[in-house]
């Protein structure tokens, strides 16, 4: 081991799990998961190497989670030519679950119409690889990705979703009943490729548009999928283009100050992102492939024209300079009077075209305050915007608080850099230090 491989190591471990729980007085003691990890990172010449795995066991129902391996290669960039750069990059995961609780819980209907309703558990695998290959030639970006999944279940498996059947304990054919399948195991493969290039910036110092186009899914999915249904052959779905331009200018405001602010600086950072893709037709067996019981196929993916509408601002002040500070440098503290960040609005031009619907498709909007004035404080408001489903003519637009998030840490050295904004903390210059020691408490 060196200066460039570190491996770090936790083991935890409980006799009786059980014991703890009932004799636990801390809660969050007889509901915590024994947790074990080991992670080990290498650095080369050529990248980084990371190698590690953790192991999770819940107190309550015992069912474990173990991560074994989890791999991740980080190669450096590889100059191929003087203006052709490739960055590639490697993850592979495999997580098993163990003596999870099936929920819902299954209802089964033994010999002779007995119903077994005793809980049941199941176990699982999953295996993710992923590799990344973006290459950059010049002011072009050639985005290429390749993900592989794969899950298996053994023991008592829901089926997503649910289908009505004639209720059999009435003579009335109209009457139904909801009913989830239930199997004894599944499993499903899934492969996806994606690729697109972003091309070079247009107007960089000034509106920054970044155009791109690329290449994706027909429809929602992975590209290439086996599961039960397909009865484990590989069907695929098609392609379709995309085109997008995001920009994303800065314009700024400049206003006077007022007490120990000698000037104000408002700066409103929109960033508008358009994108488009064409209508497109999707396989059959694909379809077959990803429909839920009871759902009938999807065999056309509609056209999207969407824009999107997010918004960072940050208003600015520049302390005034102190009486005695004779320099020539301009050594006045500039700090973050208020900064809010806007979550995204979107609307679809195409969607607002289908009968009974509009083109929102945003249910929330959200903001994020922050304040140099209050170093560690956090404010989140979220506003449900409709009375309804976002999308559809019936909803409308009524605006309530959905929830609000706040954090807030203060030390004594937070008090002293309040003090310093406002002037009466001491103040550094080019020439000396005459910085006053902090105010006691």
């Amino acid at each position: 081991f060196d200066l460039s491989t570190s491996l770090n190591l936790s083991l935890n471990y409980t006799s009786s799990g059980s014991v703890q729980q009932r004799n636990a007085i801390d809660p969050l003691l007889s509901t915590q998961q024994i947790v074990s990890a080991a992670n080990f990172s290498k650095r080369f010449t050529w990248g980084t190497l990371a190698l590690g795995g953790n192991r999770r066991q819940n107190l309550s129902d015992k069912s474990v989670s173990m991560q074994l391996p989890s791999l991740s290669v980080s190669p450096k960039p590889i100059d191929i030519a003087k203006d052709v750069t490739w960055s590639p990059g490697l993850s592979v995961t495999n997580t098993f679950e163990t003596n999870f609780p099936v929920s819902p819980i299954p209802v089964v209907v033994l010999p002779g119409g007995v119903l077994d309703t005793a809980a049941s558990t199941r176990d699982s695998r999953t295996t993710t690889v992923g590799f990344e290959t973006p290459l950059r030639f010049g002011g072009f970006n050639l985005r290429n990705s390749l993900a592989y999944n794969d899950r298996q279940t053994n023991g008592r498996t829901v089926i997503g979703g649910t289908v009505r059947v004639p209720d059999p304990t009435t003579p009335d054919p109209t009457d139904s009943i909801t009913v989830s399948q239930v199997t004894v195991g599944d499993f499903a493969s899934e492969l996806n490729w994606e690729t697109g290039i972003n091309l070079p910036t247009v107007f960089r110092g000034t509106w920054k548009l970044q155009p791109s186009v690329g290449i994706a899914n027909a429809t929602s999915g992975a590209f290439m999928v086996r599961n039960r249904n397909t009865a484990g052959n590989w069907v695929r779905q098609g392609k379709r283009f995309s085109l997008g331009m995001t920009a994303s200018p800065t314009f700024f405001g400049f206003f006077p100050g007022f007490g120990p602010i000698a000037r104000i600086r408002h700066s409103f950072s929109p960033v508008v992102t358009w994108s488009y893709s064409p209508a497109a037709p999707i396989n059959r067996d694909y379809a077959r492939a990803v429909a839920l019981p009871g759902q009938p196929l999807r065999l056309r993916s509609d056209p999207t024209q969407l824009v999107s509408v997010g918004l960072s601002q940050n208003i600015e002040g520049k302390s005034k300079r102190a009486a005695n500070d004779t320099s020539s440098v301009d050594n006045a503290r500039r700090f973050r009077i208020l900064g809010i960040q806007t979550s995204a609005l979107q609307y679809d031009f195409e969607q607002a075209k289908l009968p009974g619907r509009n083109g929102w498709r945003s249910q929330t909007i959200s903001n994020q305050f922050q304040s140099d004035l209050l170093p560690g404080f956090s404010l989140g408001l979220t506003h449900d915007l409709w009375k309804g489903s976002v999308g559809v003519d019936s909803a409308k637009f009524d605006p309530f608080l959905q929830s609000v998030t706040a954090s807030f840490a203060i030390s004594g050295g937070t008090i002293h850099s309040l003090l310093g904004l406002v002037g009466l903390a001491g103040r550094k210059d080019s020439a000396r230090s005459t910085e006053a020691p902090p105010p006691s408490y």
